[in-house]
């Protein structure tokens, strides 16, 4: 008898076991799988955006030169609700138009190389930001600037 109880009992807590686990497992995954779509849908508005400023640019203008660049990034903040900020940043990481201080001291100096580093598209993370980028370069290839957008981190 006492075999058949300690075989129950084994039986039991293997399947006690088994949903706790798998529950975890699930949990994380979850996790993993959210964060890389926030990523995904931040570098998709950080070039839609980029790509406004990047004709002009094409035609030979400066990103000072633009007097629409509120407009256009107001425009682009509005195909996204969950945004926290979206910003124009010259090629030294001044932010272009109207910027609240939060957002300037938000450029922080890994970002600025990675943006000087990249051909196009970056991303950067801190403890409680998600930062993506699009490089803005010339048609020398000299960058002009990039678009900018942050949220914060889950």
């Amino acid at each position: 008898m006492s075999i058949i109880w300690r075989s129950w009992l084994g039986v039991s807590a293997t399947l006690a076991f088994m949903p706790i686990t798998l529950g975890t497992q699930v949990s994380l995954q979850h996790d993993a799988t959210l964060i890389t779509l926030i990523k995904q849908r931040l570098i998709g508005v950080a070039q839609s955006t980029a790509n406004s400023f990047q004709l002009a640019i094409d035609l030979g203008l400066t990103l000072p030169m633009l007097r629409n660049t509120q407009t256009l990034l107001d425009r682009a903040s509005g195909k996204d609700a969950n945004t926290t900020h979206l910003l124009i940043v010259d090629d030294t990481g001044n932010p272009i138009g109207n910027s609240p201080q939060e957002q300037r001291q938000a450029l922080v100096p890994a970002m600025l190389r990675r943006m000087r580093d990249s051909t196009r598209r970056w991303r950067h993370e801190t403890t409680d930001l998600l930062i993506s980028g699009v490089s803005l370069r010339s048609f020398d290839n000299a960058l002009m600037g990039a678009g900018v957008i942050f949220q914060t981190a889950l």
